[in-house]
C-alpha cells in the first residue's frame, strides 16, 4: 500500500515537471561527496547542532545524492522522505531497485535526489537501548495493575535509552529533522528545493514548510494531517477510521452471505 502510494505521488510531481524549465546546478556546493560504491549515487556528511537553539555541540548526519541524469534539462533539488517514523533515507538512493520503483525517470533526469538521513536512523549513530525489553510486562493491559505494570516498565526502558544515547535523545523531533534539512539545503547552495512526503515524511515535509515557507518550490503530500491536532486526537481518530474500516468489511461480508443464502448458494 505504501509502495503503491508513494509511486503514484512521484508520478504526478514527474508530470508536474514536464512543463518546467531548466535550471543550471547549484554553484559551490560544501558537501565532500564521494561515491557511494553504487552507481553513481554520492554520499557525504554535514554537520548539525544536537540542539538548534543552543548550537554549540555538533552531530554529523549521513547525506546521499543522485544527480539529475540529465543535467542540461535540471530543474532542482528533490528531497524526501519515505516515512516511518524510523526509517531512513539513504537507503532508499543507494538500492537501484527502490529508487527506481519510488523515482520515475522523469524525476530522475530532471532533479538531484537526496537523501537526509533523519536523526537516529539508518547510517546515522542509533538510539541504543541496553536494556532488554521486559516480556513479562503484558503490552496489552487488561487490568489498571497491568497497565501501571507497563507504563513504568515503558519508563525504565526509556530511561536507559536517554542515558545510552547522551543529549542527541532529546532532540529527534521533527522540527530539529526538519532544520537539518535546511542545512543540508543551503550546504547543496540551492535557494529552494522540492519535497516529497510519504505517511510520516507528509509531516516532516508540512514542518519544513511551516519553518522555511520561503525556501519551498513545490511539495508533494500523501495524506493531509494536521500537526496541531495532537498525538492523542490522531491516534483516537486513527483507531476510529481502523474500526469503523474493519465493521464495514464485516457489514459487507455478513450482507453478502444473507444475499447468497437467501438466493439459494451454498
Amino acid at each position: 500500500m505504501k509502495l503503491t502510494k508513494t509511486v503514484t505521488l512521484a508520478a504526478a510531481l514527474a508530470a508536474a515537471v514536464a512543463m518546467t524549465p531548466a535550471i543550471a546546478s547549484a554553484a559551490s556546493p560544501a558537501i565532500d561527496w564521494k561515491s557511494c560504491g553504487t552507481d553513481s549515487v554520492q554520499c557525504g556528511q554535514i554537520a548539525v547542532p544536537v540542539d538548534w537553539a543552543h548550537p554549540d555541540k555538533v552531530t554529523t548526519i549521513e547525506v546521499a545524492r543522485l544527480p539529475a541524469a540529465k543535467p542540461s534539462e535540471r530543474i532542482g533539488t528533490l528531497f524526501f522522505n519515505p516515512g516511518g517514523p524510523g526509517e531512513g533515507e539513504v537507503g532508499y538512493l543507494t538500492s537501484a531497485q527502490a529508487r527506481e520503483y519510488y523515482f520515475p525517470r522523469t524525476l530522475r533526469d530532471r532533479f538531484d535526489i537526496v537523501a537526509v538521513e533523519p536523526r537516529g536512523t539508518g547510517q546515522n549513530p542509533a538510539l541504543n537501548c541496553p536494556m532488554p525489553v521486559d516480556h513479562t510486562v503484558s503490552k496489552f493491559p487488561s487490568n489498571q495493575a497491568e497497565s501501571r505494570a507497563l507504563v513504568a516498565s515503558n519508563a525504565k526502558l526509556g530511561a536507559q535509552c536517554v542515558k545510552a544515547a547522551g543529549p542527541i535523545s532529546s532532540f529527534l523531533d521533527t522540527a530539529s529533522v526538519a532544520r537539518d534539512m535546511d542545512l543540508a539545503r543551503s550546504e547543496l547552495g540551492e535557494q529552494k528545493v522540492s519535497f516529497l512526503g510519504v505517511s510520516y515524511g507528509t509531516m516532516l515535509a508540512q514542518s519544513y514548510a511551516e519553518l522555511f515557507p520561503d525556501r519551498v518550490r513545490a511539495t508533494v503530500w500523501s495524506t493531509d494531517r494536521s500537526r496541531g491536532s495532537g498525538w492523542w486526537r490522531r491516534t483516537r481518530w486513527r483507531s476510529r477510521t481502523a474500526s469503523d474500516g474493519w465493521l464495514s468489511g464485516a457489514t459487507r461480508r455478513r450482507a453478502a452471505l444473507c444475499t447468497a443464502r437467501i438466493s439459494g448458494s451454498p
